[in-house]
């Protein structure tokens, strides 16, 4: 049964483990949201349905006619993450440091995997990096399953070009933008997204429009943290890359304010957000085993550092094409 780390880290009994996924979860937002299915292999093979037949009439005592469910496969590869988070033994018993720096380390290596596992939720691509899994960028844009028949026009698939949209220069454009979203949100299976994934200059003006227009509900995640909801669809900032963890600016968002050129208008200078239904039938990280930590102790190699060791061998796959959605071609500021 696939679960969320969220769902995971109340079943674990090892504080080392325990502590781990906590930090991971503490900030970063669609991580906590994601379920895991443990796969117990590198790669999986996924079935899912590429046609439904039409089912026809018969007269009495006609012999039924046969339904063939059109069928196919695709493959995905797990990907590894593998990480030491060594310390010094001087720092270890020392009383002058206020935390346990051997912890301390252990979350700061924790929170680098949570930014970089969203990241690659986005960006990832192993044209550019074969040791990643692909992300809902490329996937959208190169999965045939996603594109779709079409070769022509704005919407294609699973994508919704907005073509250069100013969202916010007139009212006009402020409620054809809420259009587009209501678009891409009716593309998701059952038109239920799990939630949408954004940059923060996208939820914030959105965030504005919708409370404009009493249209802006919210609630609350199991950390207390408040979260914008829009036609009861969480919208979720999905934050930065590791690199501006500390302290972000744009260059390090995963999802990069007006940095994209849009996939069918050409548009450039824009920015997309997508939709995503989670399940075991929609859309779900895979995992080889749950997150592994390890306590290696000293390393017998000079200069023999207090070592953890934490490894994550995990992708994600898309079991059928309504499970995900992208708005594209959005001028946001």
């Amino acid at each position: 049964m696939p679960m969320t780390l969220a769902e995971y880290v109340n079943l674990v009994d090892k504080p080392l483990i325990k502590g781990v996924v906590m930090a991971m979860l503490e900030e970063p937002f669609v991580i906590d949201r994601l379920p895991f299915e443990n796969a117990g292999t590198l790669g999986v093979t996924i079935t899912y349905v590429s046609s439904v037949p039409a089912a026809g009439f018969v007269d009495l005592n006609e012999t039924p006619g046969e339904i063939t469910t059109g069928l196919a496969q695709v493959q995905e590869t797990l990907k590894i993450i593998r990480e030491y988070a060594d310390v010094d033994s001087a720092l270890i018993n020392n009383r002058e440091s206020m935390q346990n720096p051997r912890t301390l380390r252990a979350k700061i290596a924790a929170k680098g995997i949570a930014y970089t596992v969203n990241d690659k939720l986005i960006n990832g691509s192993v044209v550019t990096d074969p040791s990643e899994p692909d992300g809902l960028l490329r996937r959208l844009e190169n999965d045939q399953r996603l594109v779709g028949p079409e070769t022509s026009g704005n919407l294609r698939g699973q994508t919704r070009d907005a073509a250069g949209l100013d969202v916010d220069s007139s009212d006009a454009n402020r409620l054809i933008w809420l259009d587009r979203i209501d678009e891409v949100i009716y593309m998701i299976d059952g038109h239920r997204p799990s939630f949408g994934i954004m940059n923060k200059q996208t939820l914030l003006k959105l965030r504005s429009i919708l409370r404009a227009l009493k249209l802006l509900d919210t609630t609350k995640d199991q950390f207390d943290r408040r979260i914008d909801v829009y036609a009861d669809v969480p919208l979720l900032d999905i934050g930065v890359t590791a690199a501006g963890a500390i302290r972000g600016n744009e260059s390090t968002q995963i999802i990069r304010d007006d940095n994209e050129t849009s996939p069918f208008a050409s548009t450039a200078s824009t920015t997309s957000m997508y939709f995503v239904r989670t399940g075991s039938d929609y859309f779900m990280g895979i995992q080889k085993e749950p997150l592994q930590v390890e306590d290696i102790g000293r390393v017998s190699a000079s200069p023999h550092l207090v070592r953890t060791y934490i490894e994550w061998i995990l992708g994600w796959m898309v079991i059928q094409k309504r499970a995900v959605s992208r708005l594209a071609g959005l001028d946001i500021t």
